[in-house]
């Protein structure tokens, strides 16, 4: 993930719109967002979905926070109509409450973590957490430690489909 200033930097460099998708942007630090530099930055799109933090995939459902005369383009290219009915409604219902999204967060950063935990004490594996949701491990030892240190963890799904492999 790139931060903040240097996007800002790309903003005020270059005469080109800069998009920047902020998906995860919920499992990072508050102040990691670029929402409030929209209005400063006139070349800056930021978009954002309620998939992710909301826990609603099912509805595909983002926005975008741009410049006034950037929306005033997308409107011209966008489809004929808006969202419907019942995806309006999960929204609208969903994002009066933000304690229950605050709470998804928590459960998704707090498995991340233990995941984290669990792929770093496996000896085969060299692991990196890269950005917010993001866990990276590569395999360096041979498959059959490899799947005795699985094994330990008790990840039988895992194991499972390494032993069909």
């Amino acid at each position: 993930m790139l931060n903040k200033e240097d996007i800002l930097q790309l903003c005020n460099t270059y005469n080109a719109i800069i998009v920047v998708d902020e998906a995860y942007i919920d499992f990072s630090e508050p102040s990691a967002s670029l929402i409030n530099e929209v209005k400063n930055c006139h070349n800056l799109v930021l978009m954002r979905t309620f998939s992710k933090a909301w826990g609603l995939a099912g509805v595909r459902l983002g926005f975008c926070a741009a410049d006034e005369e950037i929306i005033s383009y997308l409107f011209k290219v966008k489809a004929p109509y808006n969202i419907n009915a019942l995806t309006r409604y999960a929204v609208l219902k969903s994002i009066t409450n933000e304690k229950k999204k605050e709470s998804i967060v928590s459960e998704i950063i707090a498995e991340r973590l233990r995941v984290e935990k669990e792929l770093k004490s496996i000896s085969a594996l060299q692991t990196f957490i890269l950005q917010m949701q993001i866990i990276c491990s590569f395999v360096f030892h041979t498959q059959r430690k490899f799947k005795r240190s699985l094994r330990k963890m008790e990840l039988s799904f895992v194991t499972e489909v390494l032993s069909q492999s």
